[in-house]
């Protein structure tokens, strides 16, 4: 790059813009996600010493009644109070009221998972109120001020954006509001009425079952059954509220003022603890990296009981953090019969099952002070065992000839084997396995290492991938057993760091049971167990370097002379996960062969030496390698000459 001077007339024009762009005035506003309010109307600002409140509420369900849900349905009521000051036209108000209405805004900030959109479609009819106390007295002809009240339409109320709703009263929105406050007005002004300070009210409702009749946006379940139709969760278990109110052109508007509503931040969800009955793959209820989940949809599990199999329904709770998509603690949850609520936990116990029947337990409690959404779980036995399957997963540091276990320690560029064995151990009369397939899946921040894939030994070229794969089993489990081993292999990627939890395979069955026996929901479903990598900090590693160099075609009558290559990719990038010191080294086989200013030769030679930032470096860009060089000095007895380039990276100063 040229060096260029920049001459002083050049520095005193960006002096002289600098100065005239700090000198342009400017709107300045408390909080830039409420916009400035514009209008030719009565003007409201908030007054001097106005003290502004918000406040929300929502009515839940008696923690008596075990079946009612606390969250689904009920009213979110919401209060803001303030005092204005009120400017005007004092000749002209009728028109400036009549024409332009009041100018002013009251901007409501809604917490995540609360649309405006969502909470203007469910506001309750007439719940919208707007109300001004003016001082009141008692004159020859009567009494006057006091309260003006009047409910505002719809239009009244409209979305900024996704999370801020603009509350505002104009000719267009509010007519009537308007033409009845002109009156009020009129008499209160024939009278001195101060108009400085004047408290005011403004008050909705919304049906939080309509609201989040879609559930809450980020809610990744099956028709979004934890969060549809109640009140949205949230991680701090708080929603969170926040008003003010803007008059015209405010340089330095108001501060915003807050409230705060409980909710719930963790839910309900059965799945069986022992692992046995997780028989479906659940994408959207993946908790602490385990996909595999009772049949049935999210909120209203199913799970079958073998003939011999013991009744235990403390065996199928779940507590889910919404949020972290974690489990929770379990100690404040309790179960009944569904069928009547009012029965202990040991009645429902001893009640059992017997063969062929059927149960539905309801869960209910709390989980960090706040009441769960009861859910029920649906539980019936066969009269049949199903068949049982076991799934073993291990995992091994090839690079380094560790042992296999779950969890293991390795370093980006790491090779990484991964082994699943299934094993049918019984299998019932007349009760036979089709249409068996195993689902493998990739951690992130590998690559899977093409052609790697085995089945019982044989290869398979299928690619493993992070999002996974199925692959059909065929006829391998079809006796008591019978066995898969799963192998494959991916490398760690440099980005890489902490701990990688690795996903266990999960294999499917359509069970195929006799005429006289009622079938279980679903099909048979064994997930093997997760595993853990733990990324420690590596050494530096090349990760990319040229692969071919074209110097072209020249005539030997040209020699002897000096020809410049171009790489099909010049980067090379190194990877230093702890940022230590090295050094680029390379040697070739040839003579001749210069990288910039350094020679090249069969001892390796010193290109470039790194004593910083950690991550993935690209050399040629830090350090300008330069081209690459190529003096020939007699023809060869080939009509091609080829050479290799050896690039290490040696680690100290």
């Amino acid at each position: 790059m040229k060096n260029r001077k920049i001459r002083w007339w050049t520095w005193l024009l960006v002096v002289v813009f600098a100065a005239l762009v700090a000198a342009t005035p400017t709107v300045k506003h408390a909080d830039a996600t409420f916009p400035p309010v514009t209008g030719e109307g009565l003007t409201l600002y908030q007054a001097a010493d106005a003290t502004p409140s918000l406040t929300t509420s929502y009515a839940t369900s008696p923690a008596s009644d075990h079946s009612a849900d606390p969250w689904a349905g009920g009213t979110l009521n919401l209060t803001y109070t303030n005092t204005t000051d009120w400017r005007f036209d004092h000749k002209n108000y009728p028109n400036q009221l009549l024409l332009h209405g009041l100018t002013f805004a009251v901007y409501l900030e809604l917490p995540a998972n609360l649309t405006a959109d969502a909470f203007l479609a469910a506001r309750v009819p007439g719940s919208t109120q707007l109300a001004f106390d003016f001082p009141g007295g008692e004159s020859s002809s009567g009494s006057y001020g006091g309260t003006y009240s009047g409910e505002l339409p719809d239009s009244a109320m409209t979305a900024v954006n996704d999370r801020v709703i603009q509350v505002t009263v104009t000719n267009d929105n509010s007519t009537n509001y308007l033409s009845a406050m002109l009156v009020f007005f009129s008499v209160m002004l024939q009278h001195d009425v101060d108009v400085s300070k004047v408290p005011m009210r403004l008050t909705t409702q919304v049906d939080i079952a309509q609201a989040t009749a879609k559930g809450a946006p980020d809610d990744p379940t099956s028709n979004r059954a934890p969060t549809t139709g109640k009140l949205p969760p949230a991680a701090s278990g708080r929603l969170d509220f926040r008003a003010a109110l803007y008059g015209l052109d405010e340089e330095a508007p108001p501060a915003a003022v807050a409230s705060t509503t409980p909710t719930w931040s963790q839910y309900l969800s059965p799945w069986d603890t022992t692992g046995v009955a997780n028989t479906i793959v659940d994408e959207g209820e993946t908790i602490d990296s385990n996909a595999a989940n009772l049949p049935g949809v999210t909120g209203a599990r199913t799970v079958a009981l073998s003939a011999s199999e013991p009744f235990d329904p403390a065996r199928f709770i779940r507590v889910v953090d919404y949020a972290k998509r974690t489990s929770d603690d379990t100690s404040g949850v309790h179960y009944t019969d569904a069928a009547d609520p009012s029965l202990s936990e040991a009645a429902v116990k001893a009640a059992d099952i017997p063969a062929g029947g059927r149960k539905t337990i309801l869960y209910y409690g709390t989980a960090g002070g706040q009441p769960l959404s009861p859910v029920p779980l649906t539980i019936t036995r066969s009269t049949v065992d199903p068949p049982t399957i076991t799934g073993q997963h291990a995992i091994q540091n090839v690079s380094t000839s560790a042992n296999p276990g779950t969890t293991i320690t390795a370093t980006a560029g790491n090779v990484i084997e991964s082994t699943t064995t299934f094993k049918l151990t019984t299998l019932a009369a007349q009760t036979s396995l089709s249409n068996t397939q195993v689902r493998l899946a990739l951690p992130a921040n590998v690559t899977f290492v093409p052609n790697s894939l085995t089945i019982n030994g044989e290869p398979d070229a299928t690619a493993v991938t992070t999002a996974g794969v199925d692959r059909p089993l065929g006829h391998i489990l079809s006796a008591a057993g019978g066995h898969v081993t799963i192998t494959y292999r991916y490398t760690i990627a440099p980005e890489a760091s902490g701990e990688l939890p690795v996903p266990g395979a999960a294999l499917t069955s359509t069970v195929t049971y006799p005429s006289t026996v009622t079938p279980p929901d679903g099909p048979l479903m064994v997930t093997a167990n997760p595993a853990t990598i733990s990324i420690t900090a590596g050494t530096p590693q090349l990760t990319k370097v040229p692969t071919q160099i074209d110097f072209g075609d020249h005539s030997y009558a040209e020699l002897p002379k000096t020809f410049t290559g171009q790489p099909t990719d010049p980067q090379v990038l190194v990877s230093d996960p702890q940022g230590s010191q090295w050094q680029l080294m390379a040697a070739t086989n040839a003579t001749g062969l210069a990288i910039g200013t350094h020679g090249l030769s069969a001892t390796p030679q010193h290109l470039y030496s790194h004593d910083g930032r950690a991550g993935t470096i690209d050399v040629n860009a830090d350090a300008a390698l330069g081209p690459f060089t190529w003096r020939l000095t007699r023809p060869d007895v080939t009509a091609t000459t080829t050479a290799t380039i050896t690039w290490s990276i040696v680690v100290g100063p």
